[in-house]
C-alpha cells in the first residue's frame, strides 16, 4: 500500500464501544495513541506516523494522524489486543514494519 493508500475497516467490530480516549498526539513518537481496555487492562496504543500514512491514507499533517487513527480505530485495537497478548505490554507501539499490525491488516482485509 502507498502513503496515498486507505482502508476502510469501519465494518469491523470493535472489542469495546471506542476507545477509552480521544486519539491525540503521542508524546512518545512522531504519531497518534488511544487508550484502550485489551483483555481487561487499559492499554496505551501509540501509532507511528509513518505506519499511520503508510497503511491508513494519512499525510504529513499531525491532524490528519489523528484523522486515521480515529477512523480506524477497531482494526488498531485489534492489532493492539494481538500485540498485547504476545508482548505482554500495557504500552503498545505499532511502527510501520510491526508484523503484528501487518497480519492484523492481512486478516481484516481477508474478511
Amino acid at each position: 500500500m502507498g502513503p496515498n493508500s486507505t482502508v476502510n475497516l469501519l465494518s469491523s467490530k470493535p472489542l469495546t464501544n471506542s476507545p477509552l480516549s480521544d486519539a491525540r498526539l503521542s508524546s512518545i513518537v512522531e504519531g497518534a495513541e488511544a487508550s484502550f481496555v485489551v483483555y481487561g487492562r487499559v492499554v496505551r496504543v501509540i501509532v507511528s506516523a509513518e505506519a499511520l500514512r503508510e497503511y491508513f491514507g494519512a499525510s504529513e499533517e499531525p491532524t490528519s494522524w489523528l484523522v486515521a487513527f480515529d477512523a480506524n480505530s477497531a482494526l488498531i485495537e485489534r492489532a493492539a489486543k494481538n500485540a498485547r497478548a504476545s508482548r505482554g505490554k500495557d504500552t503498545v507501539v505499532l511502527q510501520r514494519f510491526d508484523s503484528l499490525l501487518q497480519s492484523t491488516l492481512k486478516k481484516m482485509k481477508a474478511r
